[in-house]
């Protein structure tokens, strides 16, 4: 029995040394982290968006000979200094394709139809202009169909450039410097999110404003030409096109 309790004894006494060593560490260690300087997110008290309207470099489409001279590379020479900010913005007038032909164009020569086909190596040109991010709602993201629309989408990945605006694509949400963005895009051409449907473009900002701290709403609609300079508030159809009413 005196045995016993020696061994009960010594037990105690051990977990008492055990219990002080592991006390004596963890104060260390809160002592440790008391002392750390607590790091303070700071966030930017100026935004900069720098935004521009269509954007399209050169079209290889019917021939190569319309595209720029030196494959394009001075396509930005003059305006790079302005295309600064913490977003850059653009609406990509086109697809990023290089070869293929277009089902929207039956007459390829004249003037009257116009398909625009970017060689895949302009997306290097527009990245290094300081773009980063598009608007791919509009009527020639869908010139050459759903080989075009994916190419893009995929060069535009590839290359970490925002986008949004076509039915597969409506929304984009992305972090620059701690600050949470939501980007949409509406147009009123097929495959793009509809300009037209206002109920569901109301929708869709609602949810955006939910999950970001700023949301960008861009849109691609109206008559084009010199006789459709002027907003009328009315709807626009263009080419047997309801480009919507875009004072709405």
């Amino acid at each position: 029995m005196k045995l016993v309790n020696q061994f009960i004894a010594c037990s105690i006494l051990l977990l008492i040394v055990l219990g002080c060593r592991v006390g004596d560490k963890s104060a260390s260690a809160m002592s440790v982290q008391a002392d750390t300087p607590i790091k303070t997110l700071r966030l930017k008290d100026t935004l900069t968006i720098c935004a521009v309207g269509d954007i399209m470099i050169g079209s290889a489409y019917p021939s190569a000979s319309n595209l720029p001279p030196k494959d394009g590379i001075n396509s930005f020479k003059q305006v790079k200094p302005f295309l600064k900010g913490d977003l850059v913005f653009g609406n990509l007038e086109g697809c990023f394709l290089d070869s293929g032909k277009s089902t929207k164009c039956k007459d390829t020569i004249g003037n009257s139809c116009f398909a625009f086909r970017m060689p895949e190596r302009y997306a290097g040109i527009i990245k290094d202009a300081g773009f980063n991010l598009f608007s791919i709602a509009n009527n020639h993201v869908g010139d050459f169909g759903l080989r075009g629309r994916n190419k893009t989408v995929q060069i535009l990945d590839s290359l970490n450039i925002k986008y949004a605006g076509l039915q597969s694509y409506p929304s984009s949400i992305f972090e620059v410097d701690s600050i949470k963005y939501a980007f949409c895009a509406f147009a009123p051409n097929e495959n793009t999110v509809s300009i037209n449907n206002l109920d569901s473009a109301r929708a869709l900002v609602e949810e955006l404003k939910k999950r970001a701290n700023i949301v960008i709403v861009s849109f691609h609609g109206g008559a084009e030409g010199s006789k459709f300079e002027h907003v009328t508030r009315k709807k626009e159809i263009f080419y047997q096109e309801n480009r919507g009413n875009v004072y709405e």
